[in-house]
């Protein structure tokens, strides 16, 4: 309207209307054809970033509604709110280079057909709203929130340029185009028209709102198309078409899931990657001759088609692929593998269990033509549907091998009868078609229906898809060294015999051969391997004399009667349902899966399971000598009384739960894993218990039963004991590792030694005379919460072991313990009914219910409580085999120990006690209580001599036994005295204990002793005896060494006829000549307490005396008052020790001096 006001103005005036009017026509007829009317609006931002403000706008007014011809440029950044904008045909938009246009989410921005929109390098559209049915050239970046490209809207994201979609709504509607040489990040959205990713374009399928992305329309990638989403919701579904271009890639990343149910075509030279952890579910077609990189999953639905080539071609799939129910089609158009017939090529396992292969004939085949349509590193299955269109005189055969998928043509099948008796190659023996070849082609058939028996004298094939059959009750035989090989099917009804020299008898991978009910094949020599199908049907047998026999395959018996004397050795599968027995010196070699099922039955010797994939599973009967270096499961009854059972390193054995497992008098070792969750039970055969040793893992859940020989469990290994284990009377257990697991240990008999640790038993119980040893440098110990009952039995902790009870600790009336080392009992609970005893400590944090009997030492000794004791109804029994520290029983309690009203003490003694001797037989740090008259009882053995004992509680800490006997020897008087010059000895004895006699010995000082004589006892007597001894040399002056006096010391050593002595008191007789030598004597003489002096002299008045030791040094001086021939009484030898002393006494100018002998 602008640019016409201006051509108005313009016109000159002239006279009359009608030269105005036509100015102004001409001037808009120039302006049409001149686009002199167009308007261009550029973005200034000279007052701020607002769309909406005028003055940012280069014509001073905001674009609202636009003209064919003009254009709107944002040349600074521009924020759009709530803008409605439509821009018509022939108009544009465009944003500058580093520009950023913004608009808000509810701007809406429609680029109609034949309008323009650009985003140069740099520039940036973020969010809003737009609707494209013109041309969107991007070379900057857009960020959408709404996008729809329209029917006829052309979108180019140009190199450099970047389209993004995080959760935005996006729209390519049918009739649209999308051309991506640049980056375009999906979050979801959906394709009804063509998207275009050219070379060097990169699309990426990733994590958004629901990142699902679906495609009706076309796709042609021929750059990287990466579908990825971490979102568990996100998937890419295809229902129209995917094409990738040679050397483009498609990539479905870790998270990424693509559903097809339109067309995926991947040509030569272009590559389809389903990376690990994405998914590709083809409900329709994937075709083409490229590669499918598969680390991912990749499924195939009942209605998916797989189609290799370009009519025809090579599909690679680089990984596993897993056909499920898809249909493969084949195109069979010549013999080139690739070219003209279809070849699908697996490089890893390929899955056919469930798939259809349909083929389509492009040409005539002919007879012995193969093609190899599917090649793969390994397969599953095979395919359930085979559809082959018939051809004239044909036989199709469809192979399945471990490497892929053959079809073979061949011609109509031929079946050739043996009628005859006698030798194969005899061509009379044969019907009409005469003596078959030596490789039976497929279809062809042999049938053995002779008169007599047929003899094999040559070499025969049966190939796959052939047939040979043995009809009931006809014999083939196979003797010499003659081979039969089988890859078709063989039927015995009647007998295949291998009776002599070196024949073999193959059954190969692709082969199966089946004994029917009343059928049997004998391979009494030379060799059958099978490393097919091997069926024994119920009824048929199978004998394996003393051939070999070697399965790699299957080998199926099928409730048939199987016995070996030859060599066996299976790395396949076997499964059997029947009898099967192995002779006593024939080894079993397993390395392969060997299933005897329910109702099935074996008996084998030596049985060795050992390789990578060996298995063995036992759901039947089984009684064999096992080796087990891989995996045995028992289901159900497995015994061995023959050969030795043992679990090597690295192999797992279980018994499962409900099953049996019994080893007879045979050795079981296990170095592996075994885990017993049924019932296991080690007995005696005959006079031989079972021998059981653990040097590996061993779990027991179930119940393990140790009736008769021995067991160890070596240091560092374990059993986890969380069933029960049953040790009975005949058994001998060592344990030096471990064993836990909150289970049932139940000692009925014969012994456990812990060398190692036990601990965490739920409930551990004593019966019989079962015993469990903790020794030294062990442990032992229960949990809050367990029971150890000793019913029965005997717990022994030696010393240097430790055990903590930390359960309920019951002794009852059979049963005893015996502490040795140190045993700490923190349970709820600890009864005794049964024997306490031992030499070492035990710790009571549970208080001790004690009604049965406790016995410290071990014949004899100390038992230490450290803690308090209640002693309550029970009886403390003290053995007492001497007098001396150690020789008599001690309970040593640190805190309180309690005797109660009916606590007892019973005391024996085996030695004789000298009257008056005590013992302190408990000790505590306060004794409260105190024994019954009634309930202190004793007892002699041996040569005890006991009549009577009391009690005392000194200190109010301990009890002390003061016990009155009968001495061995009584003795109760004994004397000495000079008689003439002689010294006669008297003593007399109240009674003897074998008393054996008396040796008599004299010293001249109290220390140094001779023996001078003996005087024969009267052995055992209670009534008085009377002895006497004359010495007739005793030391006099006669004799010499009587110095200062000769008194002669005696004394009696009494030995009983055991050997066992004891010295009498000393007495002394004095020989002195009182002419000779001084008058000074002391009596009595030896003295204890006091002695008096007499002297024969006429002095009187002051005295004193000295005594000397043996040293020379003064221990005493007294003064005495002396009367003429007057004795000095009470002299006082307190403090003087026993021994010898020289007494002096010096009166003026006068001195006498004596021995005296204080004792």
């Amino acid at each position: 309207m602008k640019n016409l006001l201006h051509l108005f103005t313009a016109c000159p005036a002239m006279a009359g209307k009608n030269a105005i009017a036509a100015c102004l026509v001409a001037g808009i007829l120039i302006l049409g054809n001149a686009n002199l009317l167009a308007t261009t609006y550029t973005f200034n931002g000279s007052t701020n970033s607002d769309w909406a403000t005028a003055s940012n706008w280069s014509t001073g007014t905001v674009p609202t509604s636009l003209a064919s011809g003009d254009a709107v440029v944002i040349a600074a950044n521009c924020s759009m709110n709530d803008v409605s904008i439509t821009f018509p045909s022939g108009t544009s938009l465009t944003v500058n280079n580093g520009i950023a246009l913004s608009p808000s989410l509810n701007t809406y921005i429609t680029i109609a057909s034949g309008a323009t929109l650009t985003v140069q390098a740099s520039g940036s559209i973020g969010s809003g709203r737009l609707t494209n049915s013109g041309t969107f050239d991007l070379y900057g970046s857009y960020t959408i929130y709404y996008y729809t490209n329209s029917s006829g809207g052309i979108l180019n994201v140009k190199s450099g340029g970047t389209y993004t979609n995080h959760d935005g709504a996006q729209t390519f509607a049918s009739g649209g185009t999308v051309n991506n040489d640049g980056t375009m990040n999906f979050g979801g959205g959906s394709n009804a028209g063509i998207l275009n990713n050219n070379s060097g374009g990169n699309i990426t399928h990733s994590d958004g709102n629901g990142a699902q992305l679906s495609n009706s329309g076309t796709i042609n990638n021929a750059g990287s198309f990466l579908s990825r989403t971490s979102s568990t919701t996100g998937m890419f579904n295809n229902s129209g078409t995917l094409t990738s271009a040679i050397s483009a890639h498609f990539t479905v990343s870790n998270g990424g899931t693509l559903t097809n149910t339109g067309m995926i075509s991947v040509p030569a030279g272009a590559a389809f990657n389903v990376n690990s952890g994405g998914t590709l579910t083809n409900q329709n077609t994937f075709k083409g001759a490229g590669t499918l990189t598969q680390s991912g999953t990749f499924t195939n639905s009942a209605s998916a088609e797989i189609e290799p080539g370009a009519s025809p071609g090579k599909l690679t799939v680089t990984g596993d692929l897993n056909l499920g129910s898809a249909t493969y089609n084949c195109e069979i158009n010549g013999t080139v593998q690739g070219t003209s017939y279809d070849w699908l090529a697996v490089s890893g396992a390929a899955t056919l269990t469930n798939a259809t292969l349909t083929v389509t004939w492009g040409f005539t085949p002919s007879a012995g033509q193969t093609f190899s349509v599917l090649t793969c590193g390994s397969r599953t299955g095979e395919f359930a549907t085979v559809n082959i269109p018939p051809v004239s005189g044909l036989v199709f055969t469809v192979t399945h091998s471990a490497g892929g998928v053959t079809i073979s043509a061949s011609s109509a099948p031929v079946t050739y009868t043996f009628t005859g008796s006698g030798n194969w190659s005899s061509s009379g023996n044969w019907d009409a078609n005469s003596v078959p070849p030596a490789t039976l082609l497929a279809g062809d058939a042999i049938v053995i229906n002779g008169s007599g028996t047929c003899t094999m004298d040559g070499n025969q094939t049966i190939n796959s898809g052939a047939t040979l059959t043995v009809n009931a009750s006809k014999t083939l035989t196979i003797s010499g060294a003659f081979t039969l090989t089988n890859h078709g099917t063989m039927t015995v009804n009647g007998t295949l015999s291998k009776s002599s020299g070196s024949s073999v008898l193959t059954n190969s991978a692709t082969g199966g051969i089946t004994v029917a009910s009343g059928g049997a094949l004998n391979n009494d020599s030379g060799s059958f391997s099978n490393a097919g199908t091997f069926t024994t049907n119920s009824g048929g047998t199978f004998g394996n004399g003393s051939g070999t026999f070697t399965n790699s395959g299957t080998y199926n018996n099928g409730g048939s009667n199987y016995s070996t004397y030859g060599g066996f050795s299976n790395s396949g599968t076997i499964t059997n349902t029947g009898t099967m027995t192995g002779s006593q010196y024939i080894n079993i070699q397993n390395s392969g899966s060997w299933t005897n099922s329910a109702g099935g039955s074996m008996t084998m010797n030596g049985f060795y399971n050992s390789g990578t994939n060996a298995s063995l599973t036992n759901n039947g009967t089984m009684s064999i000598g096992l080796s087990n270096s891989k995996t045995f499961v028992n289901n159900a009854t497995f015994t061995v009384n023959y050969l030795g059972q043992a679990n090597n390193s690295g192999a797992t054995w279980t018994n499962s739960s409900g099953a049996t497992f019994t080893v007879g008098a045979v050795p079981f070792s296990n170095a592996g894993t075994f885990h017993n969750d049924g019932t296991m039970t080690l007995n005696q055969n005959g006079n031989t218990g079972s021998t059981f040793a653990n040097n590996g893992t061993f779990n027991c859940a179930g119940t393990l039963t140790l009736n008769s020989g021995s067991a160890t469990n070596a240091a560092t290994k374990s059993i986890s004991l969380s069933g029960t284990l049953n040790l009975n009377s005949a058994f001998a257990f060592t344990n030096s590792g471990t064993i836990n697991g909150g289970g049932t240990l139940n000692v009925a008999g014969g012994s456990l030694t812990n060398n190692g640790t036990i601990s965490n038993l739920g409930l551990i119980g004593f019966t019989g005379n079962g015993t469990l040893t903790v020794a030294s440098g062990s442990t032992f110990s229960t949990s809050n919460g367990s029971n150890t009952n000793i019913t029965s039995g005997t717990l022994t902790v030696n010393s240097g072991a430790t055990a903590t009870m930390g359960g309920q600790l019951d002794i009852f009336s059979g049963g005893t313990l015996n502490v040795n080392g140190a045993m700490t009992v923190s349970g709820f609970a600890f009864n005794n009914a049964g024997i306490i005893k031992g030499t070492g400590t035990i710790t009571p944090t549970t208080a001790l219910n004690n009604s049965g009997f406790i016995r410290p030492g071990a014949s004899p000794g100390t038992l230490s409580i450290s803690g308090d004791l209640n002693l309550g109804s029970g009886t403390y029994t003290c053995e007492v085999d001497g007098t001396s520290a150690g020789q008599f029983d001690v309970l040593a309690v640190s805190g309180t120990a309690t005797i109660g009203a009916s606590s007892k003490l019973h005391l024996i003694f085996s030695v004789p006690i000298v009257n008056g001797t005590t013992f302190d037989v408990l000790t505590a740090g306060t004794v409260s209580g105190s024994f019954a008259g009634g309930n202190i009882t004793y007892a002699n053995t041996g040569t005890g001599n006991v009549n009577g004992v009391s009690l005392t509680y000194p200190g109010g800490n301990m009890v002390r036994v003061t016990a009155t006997s009968l001495l061995p020897v009584e003795l109760v008087r004994f004397t000495g005295k000079e008689v003439d010059g002689k010294a006669l000895l008297e003593w007399e004895t109240a009674s003897e204990l074998n008393n054996e006699g008396f040796n008599v010995e004299r010293s001249r000082d109290g220390r140094l002793w001779e023996n001078i004589g003996f005087v024969a006892g009267n052995g055992t007597t209670t009534t008085a005896q009377y002895y006497s001894f004359l010495d007739e040399k005793p030391l006099s002056p006669h004799v010499g060494g009587c110095e200062g006096g000769c008194v002669n010391y005696y004394r009696l050593k009494q030995t009983d006829f055991d050997g066992n002595f004891e010295y009498s008191p000393v007495v002394s007789a004095d020989l002195t000549n009182l002419q000779d030598l001084s008058n000074l004597r002391f009596f009595p003489n030896p003295a204890t307490d006091a002695v008096t002096l007499a002297l024969r002299t006429d002095f009187s008045g002051k005295a004193i005396l000295t005594l000397h030791d043996l040293t020379g040094r003064v221990v005493k001086t007294q003064q005495l008052w002396l009367e003429e021939n007057t004795p000095a009484p009470d002299i006082r030898l307190v403090g003087l020790t026993a021994g010898l002393y020289l007494a002096k006494v010096q009166a003026g100018m006068q001195h006498w001096q004596a021995r005296l002998l204080v004792k």
